[in-house]
């Protein structure tokens, strides 16, 4: 017999569907241990956000690291907090890019400039002074010389 939880809520007693060998399902209420995690089940669109959030992440993180790599003297003159502001106008940026044209980018060419520039802009943006779309736009301004 086979047990499926259909949905969960605080208390112990919840709809499960009962399965046996002959293919017969019955719903009935049963306690279930409260050690016992019921999953809900997760819709196409959940699913794509999560996608495009893990994307985002693994695409930012490899520019990230490339910028920290070639500016690796550098590196240790940025604050924690500019390192989280990099980390989020990058985000910003490629949520807001073509990902052929993400793809394109060369992030290690970027110089110190470029970067106190992504930075600043990025301050913009927390400050409400600046939009995404012109973080995106300034980056092709500066990497699309550097393809």
């Amino acid at each position: 017999m086979t047990v499926d939880c259909m949905q969960a809520n605080r208390q112990d007693i919840v709809p499960v569907l009962l399965s046996n060998d002959n293919g017969n399902n019955l719903y009935r209420n049963h306690i279930i241990p409260t050690n016992i995690i019921c999953m809900s089940e997760i819709t196409n669109e959940e699913l794509g956000r999560r996608r495009f959030q893990i994307q985002k992440e693994k695409s930012v993180e490899n520019a990230y690291e490339k910028i920290r790599r070639a500016r690796e003297q550098q590196w240790e003159y940025l604050s924690p907090q500019d390192r989280e502001i990099l980390k989020d106008v990058l985000g910003e940026i490629w949520t807001h890019t073509d990902r052929i044209r993400w793809e394109t980018y060369s992030f290690s060419t970027l110089s110190g400039n470029d970067v106190e520039l992504l930075i600043e802009i990025g301050k913009k943006i927390k400050d409400g002074q600046s939009t995404a779309e012109t973080a995106a736009k300034s980056l092709d301004d500066i990497l699309k010389h550097k393809i």
